[in-house]
């Protein structure tokens, strides 16, 4: 038997044999696909574990409720699927189907965008001086401190800022602001100014272009000056 604790409350695991001795009233549904919330199944592997959760998974078409169920365990989570496998490893996240990495690995490391994301970079480039307002109307959330915290934290991850600057760059095309216009731009008001601040910031932002390639530098009050 092996137990673990999820949110305050201790989940056992048990082998065939010793579940009986310790939960004599409970029976068994051999086929976990079936199994309801609070139902004891059956693991592929052999073991007994229990259903904390069954839900419907939502559609990625059409944004509805449908398509596939999934269980919950002490486990992990498994998708109620003819093909599907429940073994009794612990996953380090119990929450995602992928389970041995956590939400916030995920987060890092998914290159796909989700629909709020698209939205989010879409509001963005609306207005990139406001990020947390893209945040706050693509999340529909109304915390402003959460809001703010994971704006940023989503202009930090590289599939958010390849989704804007390719965006920045048909727009940049269509309208023949190059980043080969943006330096000739700049070059020109940078030689043109008497202002060591703007020399400053000018040369700057030519070397960010030069460097950066496909990551020219975000456009600010300073760039719009410049400009």
């Amino acid at each position: 038997m092996r137990s673990r604790e999820i949110k305050g409350i201790v989940h056992f695991m048990y082998e065939w044999e010793e579940f009986s001795e310790n939960n004599p009233d409970e029976t068994i549904t051999e086929n976990w696909r079936e199994g309801q919330e609070g139902d004891w199944v059956l693991t592929d592997d052999g073991t007994v574990v229990q259903i904390l959760k069954r839900k419907s998974m939502y559609r990625t078409d059409n944004y509805g409720k449908g398509g596939s169920q999934y269980v919950r365990t002490v486990c992990g989570s498994f998708i109620c699927r003819p093909g599907s496998r429940m073994d009794s490893n612990f996953r380090k996240n119990i929450y995602s189907f992928g389970g041995d990495k956590t939400a916030e690995e995920h987060f890092r490391e998914r290159q796909e965008l989700t629909r709020r994301e698209w939205l989010f970079v879409c509001y963005y480039l609306t207005d990139i001086d406001n990020p947390v307002g893209a945040y706050l109307t693509a999340f529909s959330t109304k915390s402003f401190k959460w809001a703010k915290d994971q704006a940023y934290k989503l202009l930090r991850q590289r599939r958010i800022m390849d989704a804007v600057n390719q965006n920045i760059n048909e727009v940049g095309e269509e309208t023949g602001a190059t980043v080969e216009w943006a330096i000739r731009s700049i070059k020109e008001t940078v030689d043109i100014s008497k202002d060591d601040e703007i020399k400053l910031k000018g040369a700057d932002m030519i070397m960010r272009y030069h460097g950066a390639g496909k990551n020219p530098p975000r456009k600010t009050q300073q760039w719009s000056r410049l400009l």
